[in-house]
């Protein structure tokens, strides 16, 4: 089929998902509004060659899900920094010795939804990361000469994520 810029237009004219319309809820932190930029998960699977007869298959035996990351901005007394520490501390912190907590303490300590919305402001789509807890917080850089905000880095392991 050509090219048809007449369908073009009427399929965009349903509008276009806008990259700066989220919100990055996790659960009662007040990390909603700091959230500078955030990545929505993504989903792979993972495969095992086969072969019964004939040239090689993959076969797909398990998904295998993406850890997402976010920009975080700070607040002056790192609140949102804390939130998370706290969080992390729950699967292996000073807290505990530096004891591995069991995988039931540290999930789900608070729910983590990326959520998008239309140009009206409507929710349009939320995605929710299922079993999710801070896998990494990154550090925070300081210099004399920064003009900018200080933020720091947060990547999110989850299980796997549900979309509606």
């Amino acid at each position: 089929m050509a090219f048809n810029v007449n369908s073009f237009k009427s399929n965009l004219n349903k509008g276009v998902a806008r990259a700066a319309h989220y919100e990055l809820d996790i659960g009662d932190s007040n990390i909603l509004f700091r959230a500078l930029a955030v990545t929505a998960p993504g989903r792979s699977v993972a495969t095992t060659p086969t072969n019964e007869f004939g040239p090689v298959r993959e076969v797909v035996h398990s998904p295998i899900y993406t850890p997402i990351s976010a920009t975080i901005i700070l607040s002056p007394d790192h609140q949102e920094r804390k939130v998370l520490t706290e969080w992390q501390d729950k699967a292996i912190g000073i807290n505990k010795g530096f004891y591995v907590g069991y995988y039931d303490e540290y999930i789900d300590q608070k729910v983590v939804k990326i959520k998008q919305y239309e140009e009206t402001g409507s929710l349009k789509k939320t995605i929710t990361l299922r079993e999710a807890y801070p896998r990494t917080i990154g550090e925070i850089s300081y210099s004399y000469t920064a003009t900018e905000y200080a933020t720091f880095n947060v990547t999110f392991q989850y299980r796997f994520y549900t979309e509606g």
